[in-house]
């Protein structure tokens, strides 16, 4: 599994950990970096073999899907992704706290729903290439995998029964 640079972290953090960063010393910077590490850690976290959709598989074919899955970082009250936004990859999360909400045009928020780890979310989405449906939200920091939508179309082909699972899921 690959952890994507891009995404929450690195040059572009800009958390607590960051931000106390620029007022303290390198070895208070590795004490807060610890700091928050400890927090994540306390959090509850999955196996892939347990996690929606993919208790469904076998070992074998989980041993082919799992080199395809690509690690999120999730942080607090940072967007995943927005509503309308192509729907490139389903969502599972590992650990963490993630809100599905809309917004409306007077800028009302509506909280959908609040997920858990071993939770999917953007599955219907990915599988009709169309837009998220709704926008997804950081409630704590977190990890989540993403299947791209290419391989879950693959993996849905090769085992039509998986199709069951993710309307069962949804």
């Amino acid at each position: 599994m690959l952890l994507d640079p891009s995404f929450g972290y690195g040059a572009q953090h800009n958390g607590p950990v960051a931000l106390r960063g620029a007022r303290i010393g390198a070895a208070q910077r590795s004490a807060a970096a610890a700091e928050d590490t400890i927090e994540r850690d306390d959090e509850p976290e999955i196996k892939i073999e347990v996690a929606e959709l993919f208790q469904a598989l076998t070992p074998d074919q989980l041993a082919r899907v799992r080199p395809q899955l690509r690690e999120r970082r999730v942080e607090r009250q940072r967007v995943l992704f927005f509503e309308g936004e192509a729907a490139e990859s389903l969502w599972v999360l590992r650990r963490g706290q993630v809100r599905l909400y809309k917004a409306s045009a007077n800028g009302r928020v509506t909280t959908l729903e609040t997920l858990g780890p071993g939770r999917i979310f953007g599955a219907i989405s990915a599988l009709e290439q169309e837009t998220y449906p709704a926008s997804a939200e950081g409630v704590t920091a977190g990890v989540a995998w993403c299947l791209p939508r290419s391989v879950l179309l693959r993996l849905l082909a090769e085992h039509p029964r998986l199709g069951v699972e993710v309307l069962r899921i949804v």
